[in-house]
């Protein structure tokens, strides 16, 4: 009964694993002819390599043709090899996530021809495999964009916006709670993926129609994000973005382009672990790598003191006290809720690119009288602007400014 039962979840626990690894994976498909003749080539041998690495291969059958499935998104070298022909070879082969991509190569004979004919991949401009609508952004193109987060690559494919979200990212005019996040074929809560390096991210898909069933029921649209892999070869690279430095004690001492300090640092390493040896302990082939990517960022905070004001930029507000009874502070509370709401649209847009936070002055121990609003206001903010905020003693923005008014109270 025990073996029963341990092989029946291990066969589940297989089951799963197996069913992540086809989510957001590619294929390749084609067929491999004559170059002259145009006859098709029958057990022609397909390989796939990534910076020199195997990933895939495979054969083609009687009539030529060859599908090789699942490949991890990215750009790969393909390698065609077979007896009285030129061997050839495909360089910047693009894989897109939950995508067919199609290659028909023809081959020149030539059995004294020892080099290859190697040809460099252009993105065809109508794709082969329809299917879901939507867009694909890739490293290269990544690369050359000014954005640095998932939600701002993800935004440059048409019918994805993040205009009046509060920050997430609205497919087709649905909510955007509706709007699902993968990473590596796993689904993630949304937002997730947001502060994923820049360096770290391969591909990002964005699937605004026509669903594959392997996602399941998805009412709004899907961003699929897919992580760099390690590489054969060490590489690495250091980012650092400013736009100013804070200078003083108040948020509004600041030198720089802006009056925002917008500091980040970001940082990327690449390169193989273990390699296979031959009998005269020669390091050949890499058998395992890793990849290393981080960033730090200034964060920003949004906090307001209802009780006794907060300077924000400049700007000095105070909330009025709707309910004077202790026992009854849901109407004052609340309403401090409502404008850092309100706040936190206005300057979403501005600070596009900082990760904000929502500290609020709710301490939920039931011991407070703050604590009978703590869940409304955790699903306020959570609607409104698409972030789960943080409530004392976790909030330390809060919690450094009652201790800084207990220590004014005191001198």
């Amino acid at each position: 009964m025990v073996r029963r039962l341990f092989s029946s979840v291990a066969l589940s626990v297989l089951s799963v694993l197996a069913l992540h690894a086809q989510v957001g994976t590619g294929s390749l498909k084609g067929k491999i002819t004559d170059k002259k003749s145009s006859e098709p080539l029958p057990f022609v041998n397909v390989v796939i390599e990534n910076r020199g690495t195997q990933v895939s291969g495979g054969a083609t059958d009687f009539d030529g043709n060859y599908f090789i499935k699942p490949i991890d998104p990215g750009t790969y070298d393909v390698i065609v090899s077979y007896v009285g022909y030129q061997p050839y070879k495909q360089t910047g082969v693009v894989v897109s996530s939950n995508k067919i991509t199609f290659l028909d190569i023809a081959l020149n004979a030539g059995v004294e021809l020892k080099e290859f004919e190697v040809v460099q991949y252009t993105v065809p401009l109508i794709d082969r495999d329809g299917g879901a609508s939507g867009g694909t952004v890739t490293r290269e193109d990544i690369a050359r964009m000014p954005g640095r987060s998932a939600n701002s690559i993800a935004t440059t494919v048409a019918g994805a916006s993040d205009a009046g979200t509060g920050g997430g990212i609205s497919i087709r005019g649905s909510r955007t709670e509706n709007t699902y996040y993968y990473i590596d074929g796993v689904k993630v809560p949304a937002g997730a993926g947001t502060g994923l390096p820049k360096s770290a991210i391969e591909e990002v898909q964005v699937i605004t129609g026509g669903v594959p069933a392997n996602y399941g029921d998805v009412t709004g649209g899907l961003i699929n994000i897919t992580t760099r892999g390690p590489s054969r070869e060490f590489f690495g690279g250091l980012e650092y973005l400013t736009s100013g430095y804070k200078v003083g004690s108040d948020i509004t001492d600041i030198i720089g382009l802006d009056k925002y300090a917008f500091n980040q640092v970001e940082a990327s390493l690449s390169g193989p672990l273990l390699f296979k040896r031959e009998s005269i302990c020669n390091k050949t082939k890499p058998l395992i790598g890793f990849f290393f990517s981080g960033q730090y960022t200034t964060v920003a905070v949004i906090h307001r003191n209802g009780n006794n004001g907060c300077k924000i930029f400049g700007e000095m507000d105070r909330e009025r006290d709707y309910d004077q009874k202790y026992n009854r502070p849901s109407m004052r509370l609340m309403n401090e809720v409502y404008r850092v709401s309100e706040l936190f649209q206005r300057l979403a847009p501005v600070l596009a690119e900082w990760p904000i936070e929502v500290h609020l002055d709710i301490n939920p121990n039931e011991m407070h009288g703050s604590s009978c609003v703590v869940q409304q206001a955790i699903g306020y903010i959570r609607g409104t602007c698409n972030l789960i905020p943080m409530v004392k003693p976790t909030a330390w923005a809060a919690s450094y400014a009652a201790d800084r008014l207990r220590g004014m109270k005191a001198a």
